[in-house]
């Protein structure tokens, strides 16, 4: 929705339709599920104390994000920034919008940073975490490790209270808590599982593919071309073609290339 001439993420509307889901599964099995959530890269929020968001996520992109990508490659160079996170260089990634909100009232007062199926997570079983591939898309992660990547996190002087515990697809979150079993007339205890919370993660896992050996396209918000592989690839070759590495399904990295031409 547009507010003030800026794009904002309508949170709220998106639970609402996670619950409408919810109601529609409790009328069609007629009793517990499973839920799960996933989102596409960039989105980004602070939950304040009590897990109420600070603000409604803005959309992507902004011009203020870009206006702290100096900042962030004069502390961490462009070169040895890809060589932790394997990230083509987008200006609008999490890393330049948390580092543009330094000094700020809004980061001063924020407990958590969540993307949003993390914050649609906490939601549900009151369970804060981030799961690892959308928080591979943060620019924050390190694409070797699978783990936040303090170092940079430190150089950039983020807090690191701002960054929770990392959870990968397959994990159990908790159970719906009592409230949203009454808001959806699920009943019993429903587990919520943790996906490939990225939309392209749950995409190129859901890939009919006949052996390990395949390439995908992925047409969504745009258009990506890529690999399924075990490692990542973070030579300076890969970074100069403007590749990067997202962390898929089942310990794998979603190698691949925007293809805006498409």
């Amino acid at each position: 929705m547009r507010v003030a001439g800026t794009l904002y993420w309508d949170v709220l509307a998106l639970y609402g339709g996670v619950l409408d889901g919810l109601r529609a599964a409790g009328r069609e099995v007629g009793g517990p599920g499973r839920r799960r959530h996933r989102q596409l890269g960039g989105g980004r929020r602070a939950a304040r104390r009590q897990r109420r968001p600070a603000r409604q996520p803005g959309a992507l992109p902004r011009r203020r994000h870009a206006t702290a990508v100096p900042d962030v490659h004069a502390a961490v160079p462009t070169d040895e920034l890809y060589r932790v996170n394997g990230r083509q260089h987008l200006p609008f990634t999490t890393v330049f919008q948390l580092a543009a909100l330094r000094g700020t009232a809004r980061l001063a007062a924020a407990r958590r940073a969540l993307l949003v199926p993390d914050l649609l997570a906490c939601w549900l079983p009151r369970s804060e975490g981030a799961k690892v591939t959308n928080a591979s898309t943060t620019g924050l992660l390190d694409a070797t490790t699978g783990e936040w990547a303090w170092e940079v996190i430190d150089r950039l002087e983020l807090p690191r209270g701002l960054f929770p515990s990392l959870t990968r697809p397959g994990d159990r979150l908790g159970h719906l808590t009592d409230d949203v079993l009454a808001e959806s007339g699920l009943t019993g205890s429903v587990p919520v599982t943790a996906v490939g919370s990225h939309d392209t993660a749950s995409a190129v896992v859901g890939v009919p593919a006949a052996t390990e050996r395949f390439a995908y396209v992925s047409c969504c918000t745009w258009s990506l071309v890529g690999l399924e592989l075990p490692a990542p690839v973070l030579s300076e070759a890969s970074r100069r073609a403007g590749f990067t590495n997202e962390l898929g399904v089942d310990g794998t990295v979603r190698y691949l290339r925007t293809v805006m031409e498409l």
